[in-house]
C-alpha cells in the first residue's frame, strides 16, 4: 500500500474516533443533566448552563464566577456536577483557608490525593509557602499530556480579595494568579470562583485582564421552596404538608431568605401543627381549626427567630398556653364542637345577612382605613330606634350570592387576625355541602325553589347562639350588624 494511502486511512480513523468521542461526551452531558435536574429542583437552567460551559471534564473549560445569595445551591450543585461527570478537582473553602499558604496547601493536597499518616505525626506531606513554589508544584502534579481538565473551586472567593484601601506589601490578592493558572502552568485547567458578590466587587486593576464568565443563581421563589421541601418531606400525609407550607411560607419567606433556616423552622413547626390531629382534637380536613390551634405557636416561633431567642423554649410556652385554651373551650355547647369551622362562619354570615338590609353591605364591609363620618345625636337616636325595630321583626331572606360575599368578608377578618394570606375564594363542593347540612339541621331555611346558586335562605339562629359562635371563632359580630 502506498504511503499516501496510509495517511488517508490514519486520518479517517482519527476522524472516526473524534466523532465517537463527541457522541460519547454528548451522551455523558445528557445523562449528567438528567441526574442533576432530578436532584436539584428549580435549577435546570443553571445546571444546563454549567454543563454547557464545563462539559464532561475532557474538553477545555473557561474560568467561571458563580454568584448568588446564600442557600441558593451554588456550592452543592458545582460539587455534585463535578462528581457526576467524574472530573478531577480540588475544592477549597476560603472561610477555612483564608491565607495564600493554606490555599496552596489545600489545592496541592487534594490533587495529589495525599493523606496524613500516623508515621509522620499526621503532618502534611505537601509544603508550599510561596507562589513561586506553588506554580511548579502544580505543574508537576498535572500531566502535560493529560486530556482531562483539572478544576480548582474556590468557595467564598471574596475572602481572598485585596483589602480596600490597603497598599501594604504582602496584601496583594492571589485571585488574578489563580484565574491565569492555565496560562502560567500550561495545563488544561479551569478555576471556578463561588461568591455571594458580583464581579464588580472584586476591585483590582489586575482582575480586569482575566474576567471570568458569570453564572448567576437567583434566590428561590416561594413555589420553588415548597417544591424543594416537598421533594423529601419525610411525612405521611403529603397533602396536609403542602397545605401547611402554603400557610406558613408567605410569612417565613418575608422574614428570612435562608433556605436552611426555613427548612429547620418548617420541620419544627409541622410537628406542632399535626399534634391536634394525633391527639384526636380535630381531623386533617379541618384546616382552619388546625390553624386556630397552631396560630399561637407559629407567632411565638417567628417572634423568637426575629429576636434571636431560643425557638424551642418559645414553642414550648406557646404549646402550654394553647393546651390551656383548648381545655377551656371544651366546655362550649355541643353545637360549637360538632360544627366545622367553615360552617360556623357560614352561620354567622347568614345571621348578618338576615338582620341587615342588602343596601348596608358595602358600608359594613368597606375598607377599615376609610375615614368614617361622625354621626350626630339625631342619627344615633334613629340608629337605636332602628335597632329596636329590627329585633322585633323576623329575620329577612337573602340570596345565595350575598351569603357567599359576606362569608368571604368574614373569612378575611379571621385571616387578618391570624396573619394568614389566602387568595383562594372560589366556590367549592364543600361549601355547598355545608350549606345543605345547615338546612338539614334547620339552622337555615330555604324560602325559594330556584336552583342552588339563585336560591334564597333565612337564618333561624337566635342572637345568643350567634354571640357564642362569634366568640368561639373570634369574630366581633356586633361590628357587622346595623344595630351595633
Amino acid at each position: 500500500m502506498a504511503p499516501g494511502t496510509l495517511e488517508i486511512v490514519d486520518d479517517g480513523n482519527a476522524l472516526q474516533r473524534r466523532r465517537q468521542d463527541v457522541l460519547q461526551r454528548r451522551k455523558m452531558q445528557e445523562d449528567a443533566l438528567g441526574k442533576l435536574c432530578t436532584r436539584w429542583v428549580a435549577r435546570e437552567k443553571q445546571i444546563q448552563e454549567l454543563i454547557g460551559l464545563l462539559g464532561t471534564g475532557c474538553e477545555p473549560a473557561p474560568s467561571l464566577l458563580i454568584c448568588g445569595g446564600g442557600s441558593t445551591g451554588k456550592t452543592s450543585i458545582v460539587k455534585d456536577l463535578l462528581e457526576t461527570v467524574g472530573a478531577r478537582y480540588a475544592y477549597v473553602s476560603c472561610l477555612e483557608s483564608a491565607t495564600p499558604r493554606q490555599v496552596f496547601h489545600a489545592v496541592l493536597t487534594q490533587l495529589k490525593q495525599n493523606k496524613r499518616r500516623k508515621s509522620t505525626g499526621y503532618m502534611a506531606d505537601v509544603k508550599c509557602d510561596r507562589l513561586a513554589d506553588f506554580l511548579p508544584a502544580l505543574s508537576a502534579t498535572i500531566s502535560a499530556s493529560s486530556e482531562e481538565t483539572v478544576f480548582v473551586v474556590l468557595d467564598d472567593a471574596e475572602k481572598l480579595r485585596k483589602p480596600r484601601g490597603c497598599n501594604m506589601p504582602g496584601t496583594e490578592s492571589i485571585l488574578p494568579i489563580f484565574l491565569r493558572l492555565p496560562e502560567l502552568c500550561r495545563r488544561k485547567m479551569s478555576v471556578i470562583l463561588i461568591s455571594k458578590l458580583g464581579w464588580n466587587s472584586f476591585h483590582s486593576s489586575h482582575m480586569a485582564e482575566v474576567e471570568p464568565i458569570l453564572v448567576f443563581f437567583p434566590s428561590y421563589s416561594q413555589d420553588e421552596i415548597s417544591q424543594i421541601l416537598c421533594q423529601h418531606p419525610g411525612v405521611e400525609d403529603v397533602k396536609l404538608y403542602k397545605s401547611f407550607l402554603g400557610q406558613v411560607l408567605p410569612s417565613l419567606t418575608r422574614m428570612c431568605g435562608d433556605l436552611r433556616d426555613i427548612g429547620f423552622l418548617t420541620g419544627v413547626l409541622y410537628q406542632k401543627y399535626v399534634e391536634p390531629i394525633q391527639e384526636g382534637m380535630c381531623s386533617a380536613s379541618e384546616r382552619r381549626v388546625l390553624w386556630q390551634f397552631f396560630a399561637g405557636t407559629f407567632r411565638a416561633a417567628t417572634q423568637a427567630y426575629q429576636a434571636g431567642d431560643d425557638i424551642w423554649t418559645a414553642i414550648q410556652h406557646a404549646s402550654e398556653e394553647s393546651q390551656d385554651t383548648c381545655t377551656r373551650t371544651k366546655h362550649h355547647t355541643s353545637l360549637e364542637l360538632e360544627l366545622p369551622f367553615d360552617s360556623k362562619i357560614l352561620l354567622l354570615a347568614s345571621f348578618v345577612a338576615s338582620r341587615n338590609p342588602a343596601s348596608l353591605d358595602a358600608r359594613m364591609f368597606e375598607n377599615k382605613r376609610t375615614t368614617k363620618r361622625r354621626r350626630s345625636a339625631l342619627e344615633s337616636d334613629r340608629q337605636v330606634a332602628a335597632a329596636q325595630e329590627a329585633r322585633l321583626k323576623s329575620p329577612g331572606p337573602f340570596h345565595f350570592e350575598r351569603l357567599v360575599t359576606i362569608f368571604n368578608c368574614l373569612l378575611d377578618v379571621v385571616d387578618e387576625k391570624h396573619f394568614v394570606a389566602r387568595s383562594d375564594r372560589s366556590l367549592s363542593a364543600s361549601l355547598f355541602q355545608q350549606l345543605n347540612t345547615l338546612v338539614g339541621l334547620r339552622l337555615l331555611s330555604r324560602v325559594s325553589p330556584e336552583p342552588l346558586e339563585s336560591a334564597r335562605y333565612r337564618c333561624n339562629l337566635d342572637e345568643k347562639m350567634a354571640e357564642k359562635i362569634s366568640r368561639n371563632v373570634q369574630i366581633p359580630l356586633h361590628s357587622f350588624l346595623r344595630y351595633a
